[in-house]
């Protein structure tokens, strides 16, 4: 019982290592395996006025960085491309995308600003718990050490 335990274990984690974000250069050849049906899109989300309490962090986590102090709050707005205190968001709002390869599931929470490609790809793990695997800028996919 306890090999068939660990065997289990050890095939989860071959699975969820299998796919990895960083073997792309960027964005474009990441929706080219998506286009390719190696990883599928789950969910996409736009609606800045129903973000989860979970995606408002994704978003946070996003946006800020180390060295800044933007709250929550300035986060969705930033990410929403609200001008001043608008309530609509601009042309360049961001979305959620959300995507399965095998059993690893991960999004994609990315925006425009200044129509630049913005963002990161983020490991889904149980319990709402989320990890930053890669930030994306101008497009191009930049890994976090692991």
């Amino acid at each position: 019982m306890k090999s068939l335990l660990i065997l289990i274990a050890l095939v989860s984690i071959q699975a969820q290592a299998a796919f990895d974000v960083c073997q792309f250069e960027d964005t474009v050849a990441f929706d080219e395996a998506v286009d390719a049906k190696k990883v599928t899109l789950v969910k996409q989300t736009n609606d800045h006025k129903k973000w989860t309490a979970i995606e408002k962090k994704m978003i946070h986590e996003t946006i800020k960085s180390p060295e800044s102090k933007i709250t929550q709050f300035e986060a969705l707005r930033y990410f929403g491309d609200y001008y001043e205190d608008s309530t609509e968001e601009g042309s360049n709002a961001g979305e959620i995308q959300y995507f399965r390869a095998g059993n690893f599931k991960f999004a994609l929470v990315h925006y425009w600003p200044g129509d630049n490609e913005v963002g990161a790809f983020i490991e889904l793990g149980p319990k709402n718990q989320i990890k930053i695997l890669a930030t994306v800028s101008d497009q191009w996919i930049e890994c976090k050490s692991r």
